[in-house]
């Protein structure tokens, strides 16, 4: 899947969302139908094109930690990324992200999410853990250079100030990545957008060099 076809294919899911699943001439919908989850499968089958066949990618998976407990420290510690990409070989999570169409309604306390869940890492990184997913009570583990990545679908719906303020956050930041596919414009937005032109294609290019680099590993490790 090309970067152009990721974009127009969430722009679509989108668009589709303004209607009712079942149309009516007396049924009208005032808002969109949650995309989150589309989104997601359709980030996983980008993903897929890309790592190949030596992965699995997860979506939504709930992964419990072997060994380490919650904050709490009521439960064990359940991690749930929207996707996880998975090396057949060794059963390892190698990678992570979390998928934010905007930071609309957490504009101000995105770092600090950020924050926690990096906390998070640094407990599960070389960890064994569970997931229902796996078959046989098998085990799997973290990565031990595991970093939490975030993918922003859109800068908009959030201001200035504020978008520069999570930019400073992530720049240089060992433990996260932030990779934003869109700049100027909103993938929901009601104007005839051509959404080719508002493409971060650095960003994209980022993000597709991080994937590559698990494919070529995978590689690397069969010869």
């Amino acid at each position: 899947m090309k970067d152009n076809d990721l974009i127009e294919r969430i722009r679509n899911a989108y668009l589709e969302a303004r209607n009712p699943v079942l149309a009516s001439t007396n049924i009208r919908r005032g808002t969109s139908r949650s995309i989150s989850s589309i989104t997601e499968d359709i980030f996983a089958k980008y993903v897929s094109d890309i790592v190949g066949n030596d992965f699995e990618v997860w979506i939504d998976p709930q992964i419990s930690v072997n060994g380490v407990m919650n904050a709490n420290k009521k439960r064990t510690l359940v991690i749930r990324p929207d996707i996880a990409i998975v090396r057949k070989c060794c059963f390892t999570i190698d990678m992570i992200f979390d998928l934010k169409m905007d930071l609309g309604y957490i504009r101000t306390t995105f770092s600090d999410h950020v924050k926690s869940r990096i906390c998070d890492l640094n407990k599960i990184r070389g960890k064994s853990a569970r997931c229902r997913l796996l078959k046989n009570n098998k085990i799997i583990n973290f990565n031990n250079n595991l970093n939490w990545n975030y993918v922003l679908f859109s800068d908009q719906n959030i201001n200035t100030a504020d978008f520069q303020n999570v930019n400073n956050f992530f720049n240089g930041n060992q433990n996260a990545k932030l990779f934003v596919l869109m700049r100027g414009t909103h993938l929901n937005s009601y104007e005839d957008v051509n959404i080719g032109d508002r493409i971060s294609q650095n960003d994209f290019n980022n993000l597709r060099n991080e994937l590559q680099k698990l494919q070529v590993s995978a590689e690397s490790g069969k010869a």
